[in-house]
């Protein structure tokens, strides 16, 4: 079996909720069988909500693959620890989920897309999202890549991530809008974090990106609480508090606070506080600074690397794994 779940043919009544799906490996050679090793969805848009993916992997989308003209509707989900050779966590193609509440974090891609492949006019719209520690290994894109798509983040962080170019995004013929957003702290393989958005075309609003040189986007440190620890939460006195512009936010299409209002801007951050608790909207996905609840930490992890693993001494591992020592 190469994918825990399949989907084709749905709309978004089609509900999942509530699992945590694990494990899967879609590692086969024909046909699909090396793409989702979660979830495998073709020409369909189910709703998953609430829904954990961990330690997936597959050649394309470790834990979730959309092909066809598939838009799920994503809610409430936590991507982490999941593999690939192209997007770790998500491989879209022809496919535009909307995510809103997802946290990405510690995917690994071989090649590009450390969280993210985006191709083939793929418009994926993503808010109150943080990407925190994703890396491609080899390729561009350490949270985000894009070909032939244009996707959209609204109140999205993007910290930590890696890649030998573009440390948040990479893009070949594609075009990104960022807005009410903060890219800060992302990597290349120098260890440079000026190049956080490598090729594309980049449209930006109220944002934060770490190096400038982008119209609407200040380069302030946001004085998250602590990034190393994906707590991307604001400090108090951070510059990001009521920095953004509450007219971005989407309207609460999928009324995540039950009210029955879905033309109201959505409500509620990434933490289920107020999402506009001050002046105006904060960037990034958490609303205040220091609000409860502190964000729960990644499980822990020990790296072995082989006796016999080749590399260069620049830092990279190769011939890693997670598990026993051999």
């Amino acid at each position: 079996m190469y994918h825990i779940v399949t989907g084709s043919s749905t709309n978004n009544t089609a509900i999942l909720d509530g699992f945590t799906i694990t494990k899967g490996n879609a590692n086969g050679t024909t046909g699909n069988q090396g793409n989702g090793g979660g979830v495998y969805v073709s020409g369909a848009s189910p709703t998953l909500r609430n829904i954990t993916f961990r330690d997936n992997n597959g050649t394309n989308g470790g834990a979730l693959y959309n092909e066809s003209g598939s838009n799920p509707v994503l809610i409430d989900t936590l991507f982490e620890y999941n593999t690939a050779a192209q997007g770790a966590a998500i491989y879209n193609d022809l496919s535009s989920p909307q995510i809103t509440d997802a946290t990405f974090r510690l995917n690994t891609a071989i090649n590009n897309g450390g969280a993210i492949y985006n191709t083939g006019s793929s418009n994926p719209t993503i808010v109150n999202t943080v990407f925190s520690r994703n890396s491609a290994n080899t390729g561009g894109g350490g949270a985000v890549y894009n070909n032939l798509s244009n996707p959209n983040f609204i109140n999205t962080t993007f910290s930590n991530n890696v890649a030998i170019t573009g440390g948040a995004f990479a893009n070949n013929s594609s075009s990104v809008a960022i807005r009410n957003s903060i890219l800060y702290g992302n990597q290349n393989s120098s260890g440079t974090t000026t190049n956080q958005i490598s090729g594309g075309g980049v449209t930006v609003a109220n944002s934060i990106i770490q190096g400038g040189g982008f119209t609407g986007a200040t380069d302030n440190n946001p004085l998250f609480v602590n990034a190393n620890a994906d707590d991307l939460r604001l400090k108090a006195g951070s510059p990001a508090l009521n920095a953004g512009d509450v007219n971005l936010l989407p309207a609460d299409s999928r009324d995540l606070d039950g009210d029955g209002n879905t033309t109201e801007k959505i409500p509620l951050d990434l933490a289920v506080n107020t999402r506009v608790a001050g002046a105006n909207v904060d960037l990034v996905a958490y609303e205040g600074a220091e609000l409860s609840p502190t964000p729960t930490p990644a499980n822990s992890r020990t790296i072995f690397v082989r006796a016999n693993a080749g590399g260069t001494n620049n830092g990279k591992l190769n011939g890693f794994y997670f598990g026993s020592p051999i």
